[in-house]
Formats: structure tokens, sequence, C-alpha cells
């Protein structure tokens, strides 16, 4: 009877001691859960907030630039709502251990001064050069302070450092991974180094703008069969028809048949318009391969690709470089005229120049048979409205799409600032008002517009 209750005791201590360290292990991964909960909303919040600034700076250095009321209105909403959504970011980073007093004061009093300014502006007051140089200032410091979060999210993402540590009180800071400190290269550090100042893939300009009501191009063209199309695509590829295998077929904006063929550590997928026969898209899954090809070779490969898919007159212009992908883009060019809503994009290799991808969904959405007007403003009366702190390096002609998904010819006049750095303004060919600007960042990887 002894011996039984002996036994009856160890069972009961050793469940006890199971349900225990069940509920432990229950509470320890919740805890582990809820732990990395907060850091992935930390990261998304801080992601958002580099954004943000880089933007920022970007409307800024627009608004430098900008001699256009309805242009100035619509950048000084644009760093309002910049402003805003850093401020926002920055609120959404339970950081209590880390002074930014620096950051939110710049962020908040950059958005509440060139709101007013530009506002001011839009209404019909020109700008004072003073305005202009605080602009040119404030757009100095949110640079520097875009490179330092940009930098900051690097080792966030690296692993170098973590957001999100718990603190004895509830809280959360950036903390340091492998006892880094926290002055070598965390937000104390980017506050204690934050720039003094007075008291926001060059994809092809507009090539997001192509989402229009039906695929012009294709509009009206016979409908060809899956053979065919297969056909198509394997010419395309120089092989078989044989060696492709069909993956089905897409009904949506632009209806296509979609092909296959086994590649070396991969596969190429080519999409074919139901509608004539068209490539819309191929991609190949495979990386760049070890860089051999200069990117200027890249690029003439890119055209002789381009050559084979029955679309004429295309211009390329910028490209951008990425891990050993060389990607240009072409627009399509009539009477010397650039059409950027008609925007195709090929990627080569820099190992062997070999196709990557293509994407010819701007051309196939917006290319069609197009009276362009003739200027009612001349080319030298436009490039002497230019801001007087940008020199007019070169004027063509180029239609562009508005918000309103619609088109408009406009002078395409790049320019120069005392500093180097590049610009494109663009101004109405039959108006004289100013449409747009974009900023030309430019470095060894090709060209990028903001």
């Amino acid at each position: 009877m002894e011996r039984r209750n002996k036994i009856r005791l160890i069972s009961y201590t050793l469940a006890f001691c199971v349900v225990t360290l069940g509920v432990a292990i229950a509470g320890w991964r919740q805890a582990f859960l809820y732990q990395r909960y907060i850091e992935y909303a930390n990261q998304r919040a801080f992601s958002n907030l580099v954004t943000s600034v880089s933007n920022l700076d970007s409307a800024l250095q627009k608004g430098i630039y900008s001699n256009s009321p309805s242009m100035l209105s619509s950048l000084s909403a644009q760093i309002w709502r910049e402003s805003t959504n850093a401020r926002a970011s920055l609120a959404q980073m339970p950081l209590t251990e880390i002074n930014l007093d620096k950051t939110q004061k710049f962020i908040a009093q950059t958005g509440e001064y060139a709101y007013t300014v530009l506002r001011k502006a839009s209404s019909g007051e020109p700008l004072s050069d003073e305005d202009r140089k605080m602009l040119a200032t404030l757009s100095g410091t949110a640079d520097k302070l875009a490179v330092s979060l940009a930098e900051l999210k690097s080792k966030f993402d690296d692993g170098a450092l973590k957001l999100g540590q718990k603190q004895s009180d509830g809280a959360f800071s950036a903390q340091a991974a492998e006892q880094e400190t926290a002055q070598d290269g965390t937000f104390d550090a980017l506050e204690g180094d934050f720039p003094e100042y007075a008291t926001l893939i060059y994809d092809g300009p507009y090539s997001d703008h192509i989402e229009k009501l039906e695929p012009l191009f294709i509009k009206g063209k016979p409908e060809v069969s899956a053979e065919d199309a297969k056909k198509k695509a394997a010419a395309f590829l120089k092989v078989d028809p044989g060696k492709l295998s069909s993956s089905g077929e897409s009904d949506g904006k632009i209806k296509t048949y979609t092909f296959t063929l086994p590649s070396e550590n991969g596969e190429v997928s080519v999409d074919v318009t139901k509608a004539g026969g068209y490539i819309l898209q191929a991609i190949d899954s495979r990386d760049g391969g070890e860089k051999m090809l200069s990117a200027e070779e890249a690029v003439k490969k890119a055209v002789a690709i381009l050559d084979t898919l029955g679309f004429p007159n295309m211009k390329e212009s910028y490209y951008t470089e990425y891990e050993s992908i060389v990607t240009v883009n072409f627009a399509a060019e009539e009477d010397n005229v650039i059409l950027y809503p008609d925007l195709i994009k090929v990627s080569v290799s820099l190992n062997d120049g070999s196709l990557r991808s293509i994407d010819a969904y701007g051309y196939i959405m917006n290319h069609k048979a197009r009276d362009l007007p003739s200027p009612k403003v001349s080319a030298e009366s436009v490039s002497g409205s230019v801001n007087n702190g940008l020199r007019v390096l070169s004027t063509n002609l180029a239609v562009i799409p508005t918000n309103g998904k619609n088109e408009v010819l406009c002078y395409e006049i790049k320019c120069e600032n005392p500093e180097k750095k590049h610009y494109i303004v663009y101004i109405n060919a039959e108006t004289g008002a100013e449409e747009d600007i974009l900023i030309l960042l430019e470095d060894e990887n090709g060209t990028l517009a903001m």
C-alpha cells in the first residue's frame, strides 16, 4: 500500500512538472511571438520613415527650381504629407530611451515652413531668394538625414542592430547586436551628428503611369491561337516549339498565353498576347552571373533583343545596373518626339548579354497613332523660363502622361545646378506652363529619377 502511494505521488509530481513546463513553454512562445511582432512593426515604421524623409528631400529640391504655381501647390501638399508620414512613423517606434528631439524637430519645422512658403508662392506671390536658399538648406539637411537613416536601416537589415529590444520598464529601444555600443551607428549617433541648419531603378520617366482602360496597341487586332502563340514564343527564344510547355492563359486587362522553357538553374516564362500575338513579358529566373561585359555593351545587347520583337522606332534612354543585370528603358519615338508612355524595359546579363527579362506592358497599353500638335511656344522661350538656378544642357520634345491619364506635348529640358546635379524640367509646348520636374540620381549603377 505504501509502495502504491509513493508511485502515485511520483506520478502526480511528474504530471505537475509536465503541466508546469508546458505552461512555461507556451508563455515563452507567446512572449517570443509578441517580441517578434513588435520588432517587425518597428521595422516597418522605420522603413516608412526612411522613405518619407527621402521623398521630403526630393520635394524640397523640386520646390527650389519650380516656377509654376500649380506645381508649387502640388509640392506644398506633398511636403506636408511626407512630413506627416515621417512624424507618424517616428511615433510608431517606442524608442523611449533614445532622444530624437533634433530629428523630430527638423521634420516638423521643415514640413510647416516649406508648406507655408510654397503654398504662398502657388497663389501668385513669387518665392524670394531667401526662401529658395532656405529650401536648399533644408533639402541638404534632409538629404544627409536620409543617408544616415538608410545606413541605419542597412544595419538593421543585416542584423548588426535590432529594433524592438525590451527594457526593464516594458519599453523598447534600438540595441546593437554583438555588444555594439549605443554610440556606434545607432540613433544616438544620428542625433549627435545631426547637421546644423538655419532657423521625399532611372526607371524611365512616368514608367508607372500605364494603367489605361484598355490596351491601345492591340485594340482590334485578330486573336491568335495557342499554337501560333507558342510559335511566336519559340521564335523569340530561338528554340523548337516542342520544347515549350503551356502554363495556362490569363484573362486580365491584357489577355495572354503563357509558356515555359526549362533552363539551367531555372526556367524561362513567356507571355504572348492573344490579340496580335506580341511578346508582352518574358522572365529568365537565373541571376546575372559573373560580370564580363560593360554597361554600354549590355545596352547594345538589349537593343539587339528589342529589334527582334516587332516594336519599331524605339529609343533607349537610361539604364540601371543591379546584381550583374542591366535594365534598359526604351520609349517609342515619332518625328523626333519621345513618347514616354510607350515604354519597354529590357534586362540583360552582364555575363554574356543574354536576356533576363522584358516588359512591354507600357507599350502595349499605350501605343497608338497620334496626331501630335505643333508647339505654340518656342524652345528658346521655354528655355528662358527655366529657373535661374539651373543651366540648360539640352532641349527636345516629348509626350508625357498627366495625372488624369491624358497626354501632353512638352519640351523636355535637361538642366544642371551649380553642384552639377541634373534635373529634367517639362514645359507644356502649347501653354508654356511647367508640367513636372524630375531629379536625376546618377552613380556607377546607372540613373534613377525622382
